[in-house]
């Protein structure tokens, strides 16, 4: 396959069917198929396309137009794909074979021992019978669903470049055709893909561009560190932005000012496996920094050992915690010359913000404060018992707000959607990545198995397309993540749902678990319900996890809400 995935650009369900087909089929692993071909020196237009162009050896050369219509309506010579489609004076057949010419005509021009090559051109229906009949085309130039179904791609192909050797055998004015001569041959394949191949969009491999959305990402943050530049003169301050906009790391580099400083520094974070990328990520800032969670820090402060048990998170650690602070006057405890919190919104609870007020020198008030946090849509914890104004009013009042507006992480899709999901207002200022033309995937699936199936399905053509496991996070809507463990009981792959999003297989957790991390592809499944607020507030988080890919297997009833949803946002 040339190029090897699929281009973003390519909107027709029906190509991406056909190029799987293509690339699968164990009849074909001795094909050339080049996908979207651009004819510069087209016939009678100033330029062309052709959806695929196969070559097959000993055989010949297909040029296959691609119509993906559920109907399709002919009259006066005009046709019409679809309900909402304009009329085509050409049609599909005529379109096929100028493109196909046209292409002859350049091949041969390049390289004239090439002419006696049989070309000839199709046209499939991925997705409709198609009967009718008429001089400018042969039924067998024909490949419906019915007949792709009945044959599959590979024969249906084939018998496109069988029929017309035949044909060309029984024209007396085809005297350059020999029946006997196999071509192309192997050399001669190679000769048409050096041809060919210089007019295909340049491709660039995932790893390629897994490499430059970190590297993209780092860049675009790194430009935000003017926030930190215009904050400086402020002890306490807070930067308030929606997902995507680089607040972790603005959060680290902060860290790495404090160390430099030589301020001997506690920062915190709320989830787990944030906290243990954090740890790793400031381990070079030496023993100035120190990183925690917010639950661990509580538990070596009150001496307690954790409970699985709700009510002893939410209010008997951290009175403990607390009462164990006050007891001690502070003497132990009280050392930390500047505190600098990511995740701020989840702790927006009073005898969180109690605790904190005892961690730093001269208290929330008077000490060296930075906080980060999406106070708007990213507490997916529990709900906030404070909100920003009466965390100012009662703790911090000269707290200074630094807004961030731009998204640094997510391409414009995503951060769209991710817009539509949270309902973000204002919005984005700006979304600094460029547009790779590649909308989030959405897949249906009607029952359990039917996502198992469809969430292996995924994952084998990421693999396929060259992404290393590693490169995938897996994020179930549930706290169970029941779809990744029959994933996993299947035997598919090797995942990991450990310590680490990127020590070696797909990495699988709940959405919830993965707050505040980041990776290449990103396949969100469990998405049975999107209409209520809180389920909406999970999704946006969600979404925003991507540098790059977004997969989303949806049921049909959420499939139905999604779209009402973005009917609201137009």
């Amino acid at each position: 396959m040339i190029p090897p995935v699929m281009g973003g650009s390519t909107p027709s369900d029906g190509e991406r069917d056909l190029f799987a087909k293509f690339r699968d089929d164990p009849d074909t692993r001795d094909w050339v198929v080049l996908h979207s071909l651009d004819i510069a020196k087209h016939r009678s237009q100033v330029s062309g396309e052709i959806d695929f162009v196969v070559l097959i050896p000993s055989q010949g050369v297909v040029c296959l137009e691609v119509k993906a219509c559920r109907t399709l309506k002919v009259e006066s010579g005009g046709w019409k794909y679809g309900q909402s489609g304009t009329w085509d004076m050409r049609g599909p057949f005529r379109q096929a074979s100028e493109a196909m010419h046209s292409l002859r005509d350049q091949i041969v021009q390049a390289r004239p021992e090439l002419r006696n090559i049989v070309f000839w051109s199709a046209v499939a229906f991925t997705h409709m019978s198609f009967r009718m009949e008429s001089a400018e085309w042969h039924r067998w130039q024909v490949l419906d669903q019915e007949f792709l179904k009945s044959r599959g791609l590979a024969a249906a192909v084939h018998a496109v470049l069988r029929n017309a050797r035949r044909r060309l055998t029984e024209t007396p004015s085809a005297r350059w055709f020999d029946p006997n001569r196999q071509s192309p041959s192997p050399k001669e394949v190679g000769a048409l893909v050096a041809v060919l191949r210089p007019n295909f969009e340049s491709y660039e491999s995932p790893r390629d561009r897994v490499a430059r959305a970190a590297a993209d990402a780092k860049k675009y943050t790194e430009e935000q560190y003017r926030a930190l530049d215009f904050a400086e003169d402020n002890a306490r301050v807070t930067f308030s932005g929606p997902a995507g906009t680089g607040k972790t790391l603005l959060a680290l580099e902060s860290a790495r000012r404090a160390a430099e400083s030589g301020h001997r520094t506690l920062f915190l974070c709320y989830n787990e496996l944030l906290g243990k990328w954090l740890e790793n990520e400031a381990r070079s800032l030496g023993p100035a920094v120190e990183v925690d969670r917010i639950a661990s820090r509580m538990l070596k402060v009150s001496g307690l050992n954790a409970r699985d048990d709700r009510r002893f998170w939410d209010s008997e650690l951290p009175r403990a915690a607390l009462s164990a602070i006050r007891d001690d006057d502070g003497a132990s405890f009280n050392s930390f010359d500047e505190l600098i919190i990511d995740e701020a919104q989840d702790f927006l609870r009073g005898d969180y913000i109690d605790f904190l007020n005892c961690c730093v020198k001269g208290g929330l008030s008077r000490g060296r404060i930075k906080l980060f946090g999406d106070y708007e849509r990213q507490s997916v914890y529990r709900a906030a018992e404070l909100d920003l104004s009466e965390l100012k009013d009662g703790w911090i009042p000269d707290l200074a707000v630094v807004r961030l507006r731009e998204n640094c992480r997510n391409l414009p899709r995503v951060a769209c959607l991710a817009r539509d999901l949270g309902g973000l207002a204002p919005d984005y200022r700006k979304i600094l990545r460029q547009d790779d033309e590649v909308d989030p995937t959405m897949i249906e699936f009607t029952s359990d198995t039917d996502q198992q199936r469809k969430l292996l399905d995924v994952l084998v053509e990421l693999r396929a397309e060259g992404f290393a496991l590693a490169d995938i996070a897996v994020l179930s809507m549930t706290p169970e993540n029941m779809c990744m463990i029959r994933a996993r009981a299947a035997g598919a792959f090797v995942t990991n749902s450990g310590e680490s999003p990127r020590s070696g297989g797909v990495f699988s957790s709940s959405v919830r678990r993965f707050k505040g991390l980041e990776a290449s592809v990103v396949v969100v499944t469990d998405i049975n319900d999107i209409s209520s607020n809180e389920v909406q507030k999970l999704m946006y988080v969600a979404v925003t996890r991507t540098l790059g890919r977004l997969i989303l297997l949806m049921n049909s009833q959420a499939c139905r809400e999604y779209k009402l949803l973005k009917s609201k946002q137009k």
